[in-house]
């Protein structure tokens, strides 16, 4: 089991301070909710009526709105699922019992991530609510520690003292998720606090979640035949991008909102068209890059495949060979990837568990290209997805990162919530099927026999999907893996560069 001092522990939790925000303005992330398209529609437009006519932000909200209105159309009916429009903030909490650090407890508190629910809580109504404002103030007293603490470090009590949100079961949950903290402050008498969260609109504009995919437009997922209604989202999603254009007209972005919405329109002439346009666009800015960004897919290769689509196989095979000739390029540039390492011998730190000169040949950004990257030193393995129980890891689409699921994610730790069905900020029990560990003894960058195990192989009972940037700048998460012997142990989401692919 690992331990540390209360000295240390606090620490740790005084680091998450250093790296948020100032201030009472420490933002827990927002939850995906769904939210009527309506709601939605009315508070951009009232942002965009708001904004000065020759401000910039026009744009932006421009480009929201049209996208808005393209995931109405494509959706049909129905709410839309969007980032929740909260700023959800802690204030400093008050020490009411025993010798406690306050900014320690506010940088453990930190670690409540944005997901919604918890165990022994109702996330449906909470989910069901997006509209609330207002404070939650929860009592949480932390039990007195002898000697070391030990991880998970979890609060003894957690009790609400007082909402006003108009939600119990908005209190309910935030005081579940509390209690399944695991780095609470510890010191050697009991400690009791009382935190605020407070829950306030945000400004920002409330742009449709599109999935963890990699396309700029929504996927068209409805059964039924659009209706008026839906021809009007599309009508009106057309003048949001032409509006765009007139004020950016090199927004690559705009532009392929409006052929998409065009080519959803049937009007297949005017559609090539606009792709066309669109490719220019985006071409003329992405075809000197030499890499991408963390989930970045070129709007160039984007446009470029819906075009291809369209076009003649023979009448137009040489344009259609030079978008694929394109597309082929911009594809397999090198992008940073972010795997999630797990410490499988002594080292449980980063530069004990990955080598970042070891030039290991691994397709490890799921370009289908191999390239030379850092790796994992040995006693330490890959967390990756082999459903299939064969131990053949071929890409980093089977390994959490950037790219796992064939969709782009921030880091491997939001790929790894996508497995948490419950939302409590850990993947255990049934939630693990599937997943393995790759610990390549040999160094080669090839899954041989042996080296792929599942969890319950090597004893692991739960992952845990939160994390932090650590003092260093590395995205950690202190608890997370969890031993059947009762070790907790840290994991991380490394980010590597690769470089020139192998011949």
């Amino acid at each position: 089991m690992r331990s540390f001092t209360p000295a240390a522990l606090a620490a740790v939790a005084l680091a998450l301070v250093a790296a948020a925000p100032p201030a009472a303005a420490m933002y827990l992330t927002p939850d995906l909710v769904q939210i009527p398209a309506d709601r939605l529609i009315a508070n951009l437009t009232r942002q965009l009526d708001a904004a000065p006519a020759d401000s910039p932000e026009r744009v932006r909200l421009e480009i929201a709105l049209g996208r808005l209105h393209a995931a109405a159309w494509a959706q049909r009916s129905g709410p839309l699922m969007a980032e929740a429009p909260l700023e959800v903030t802690i204030e400093r909490p008050e020490i009411t019992g025993g010798p406690g650090d306050a900014n320690a407890l506010r940088g453990a508190l930190a670690y409540l991530g944005g997901r919604g629910g918890s165990a022994g809580c109702d996330a449906k109504r909470v989910a069901a609510r997006w509209d609330y404002t207002g404070s939650v103030v929860l009592e949480i007293t932390l039990a007195a520690v002898k000697g070391e603490v030990t991880l998970p470090n979890r609060a003894a009590k957690v009790r609400v003292i007082s909402q006003d949100v108009g939600e119990d079961a908005v209190a309910a949950c935030l005081a579940a998720r509390v209690r399944t903290l695991d780095h609470m402050p510890g010191a050697a008498t009991a400690i009791t606090a009382r935190a605020r969260f407070t829950f306030s609109q945000s400004t920002r504009p409330l742009i449709p979640f599109y999935g963890f995919g990699d396309s700029h437009v929504p996927p068209v997922v409805a059964a039924e035949a659009p209706g008026e209604a839906a021809q009007r989202h599309l009508t009106a999603a057309a003048a949001a991008y032409r509006r765009a254009i007139a004020a950016a007209p090199d927004s690559a972005l705009a532009r392929l909102g409006l052929a998409w919405v065009i080519d959803q329109a049937g009007r297949k002439d005017e559609a090539i068209a606009a792709y066309r346009e669109t490719f220019r666009a985006a071409w003329k800015q992405e075809r000197g890059l030499t890499s991408l960004g963390l989930g970045q897919r070129p709007i160039a290769s984007e446009a470029a495949a819906y075009l291809w689509h369209l076009l003649d196989p023979d009448e137009d095979a040489a344009e259609r060979a030079e978008l694929k000739a394109a597309i082929d390029k911009l594809m397999v540039l090198p992008r940073p990837v972010t795997p999630i390492v797990i410490p499988l011998g002594a080292a449980d730190t980063l530069a004990g568990l990955v080598d970042p000169a070891a030039a290991v040949a691994f397709d490890l950004d799921g370009s289908g290209q191999a390239r030379p990257w850092g790796w994992t030193r040995p006693g330490a393995g890959w967390l990756v997805w082999d459903q299939a129980g064969d131990g053949a890891i071929r890409s980093g689409l089977q390994l959490f990162g950037g790219v796992s699921f064939w969709s782009f994610w921030r880091d491997g730790y939001q790929a790894l919530a996508a497995l948490d069905d419950d939302g409590d900020g850990l993947v255990s029990g049934h939630e693990r099927r599937g997943l393995a560990v790759w610990e390549d003894r040999d160094g080669d960058g090839v899954s041989d026999p042996g080296e792929v195990a599942d969890l319950d192989a090597l004893g692991i009972e739960s992952l845990s999907t939160r994390a932090a940037v650590d003092a260093d700048g590395a995205l950690k998460s202190d608890g997370g893996v969890t031993f059947s012997d009762g070790r907790v142990r840290p994991t991380w989401d490394w980010i590597s560069e690769g470089g020139s692919p192998t011949r």
